[in-house]
C-alpha cells in the first residue's frame, strides 16, 4: 500500500507572546512546528502501513526551512520525504497550493491513499485536501475520525457535530483527518537517527510543470517572472489615522495610507490583529479612537452598512464562517450580497426556500 501524507510547517502557537506595553505580537524568535493535525495524518498513515504493509511518503510545500516539518514526519516513521520549494510558490493561495500538491502526487505516482490534516492552525481554511483531490479527480472524504482499509476500499467514520457518519470509498482516494482520530507517536531517538538516512527530494516549479497555475495566481505570463515594476500609484484615496481598538491587547494607534492603483498588504503572524483591524475599517469592531478618510473627506463608519454606502467592501478570510449564510442556498446568498433594507423589500418566500439537511 502506497500512502502520501501532506504536512505543513506552521508557527508554534505555544511560543507566541504579546508585548505587555503595546499589546502587539512579538514576532522575533518565534519557533515553527509541524501542524498538529498533520501529525495526526502522519500517525494515521503509519498505522495503516503497519497493518497492511507498504510505504508512506511525506510531502510539504514551502521555503527551504519547511524541511523541518519533513524531518519530524521522517522521525515519526515515514519512509521518504518531498519538499516542494520555489520562489514562484510564494504567496500561493489554497487553489494554487492544491494544484502544486496534486502535481507532486502525480509525479510520485502509484498512490493508494492521500491523507491530510483537516486544516492548518495558521489558516483554518480546510480547503487544501478537498481541492487536491478535485485536481486529481479522485474521491474524497473529510472530517475523518476513524479510518480502515480493506480490499481496495477505505472505511471512514466522519465527525459531523453530534452526528457520526460512516462512508466507504474506493481507492485511490483522499481523506482529511480530525484530531480525535489518534494520538500521534513521539519520535524516538533511534528513529530520529534513522531519519537522517532516509531519502529526501526537493522539487521546484520546473520539476512539477506548474507554470499554468502560477500564471493564474499572478495574473500574467511567467516567461518573465520578475519584470520591472511599471505601476505608478496615484493620489491618496484612503487614509487611516490612529485606529485603536477598545481592547488594550488588540491593535493600537495604527495609521497608513492607500493610494489609487495600489495594493496594500497587512502582514503578521496568527494573533497579530490583522483581521480585527480590517473588520474595524468595515465597521464590524468598535474603536476607542481613530479617523478614516476617503478622498480627503472624513467618513464615519459605525457599521457595515455605513462602510458599503461609502464604497468599502470586505472579502472575509473565513468564507464559511463569515462570508455566507450556510443554511441558505446559493440564490439566497447571492441576493443578500446586494440586499439593502432601505431600498428593496424582503422577498416573502425567502424563509420557505431554506433547506437544512
Amino acid at each position: 500500500m502506497k500512502i502520501i501524507v501532506f504536512v505543513k510547517q506552521v508557527p508554534d502557537t505555544d511560543d507566541v507572546k504579546l508585548d505587555p506595553k503595546t499589546g502587539n505580537l512579538c514576532r522575533e524568535g518565534v519557533k515553527s512546528m509541524l501542524n498538529p493535525l498533520d501529525a495526526n495524518a502522519v500517525e494515521a498513515a503509519l498505522r495503516l502501513r503497519e497493518a497492511h504493509g507498504g510505504t508512506v511518503a511525506a510531502v510539504t510545500m514551502g521555503p527551504p526551512q519547511a524541511e523541518e516539518a519533513l524531518k519530524k514526519a521522517l522521525a515519526m516513521g515515514c519512509d521518504e520525504a518531498y519538499l516542494l520549494s520555489d520562489r514562484a510558490f510564494g504567496g500561493a493561495d489554497t487553489l494554487a497550493t492544491s494544484y502544486v500538491l496534486s502535481k507532486a502526487a502525480e509525479k510520485i505516482g502509484g498512490f493508494d491513499l492521500l491523507i491530510f490534516g483537516r486544516h492548518a492552525v495558521d489558516g483554518d481554511t480546510a480547503q487544501t485536501g478537498p481541492a487536491t483531490a478535485a485536481f486529481l479527480d479522485i474521491p474524497q472524504v473529510t472530517l475523518v475520525s476513524a479510518l480502515e482499509v480493506e480490499d481496495g476500499w477505505a472505511r471512514c467514520e466522519r465527525e459531523l457535530g453530534s452526528v457520526r457518519q460512516t462512508v466507504r470509498v474506493k481507492l485511490p482516494a483522499a481523506v482529511t483527518v480530525c484530531g480525535s482520530i489518534n494520538k500521534p507517536r513521539y519520535a524516538t531517538p533511534i528513529n530520529i537517527m534513522r531519519a537522517l538516512k532516509k531519502p529526501r527530494t526537493t522539487w521546484n516549479a520546473a520539476d512539477l510543470t506548474t507554470d499554468m497555475i502560477i500564471s493564474k495566481m499572478v495574473g500574467r505570463d511567467m516567461s518573465n517572472r520578475f519584470p520591472p515594476k511599471t505601476n505608478k500609484p496615484g493620489e491618496v484615496y484612503m487614509r487611516v489615522e490612529g485606529f485603536s481598538s477598545i481592547h488594550d491587547r488588540s491593535f493600537q494607534d495604527v495609521s497608513f495610507e492607500l493610494r489609487r492603483g495600489e495594493i496594500l498588504g497587512l502582514g503578521g503572524l496568527v494573533g497579530a490583529q490583522r483581521t480585527e483591524l480590517v473588520e474595524a475599517i468595515f465597521g464590524l469592531r468598535a474603536l476607542r479612537a481613530g479617523k478614516l478618510y476617503l478622498d480627503g473627506k472624513e467618513i464615519r463608519v459605525h457599521n457595515s452598512t455605513d462602510a458599503m454606502d461609502n464604497g468599502i467592501a470586505l472579502l472575509t478570510e473565513d468564507r464559511k464562517g463569515s462570508g455566507i449564510f450556510p443554511v441558505l442556498g446559493v440564490g439566497e446568498n447571492t441576493y443578500i450580497a446586494v440586499y439593502k433594507r432601505r431600498n428593496v423589500d424582503q422577498p416573502r418566500n425567502l424563509a420557505k426556500s431554506v433547506t437544512v439537511e
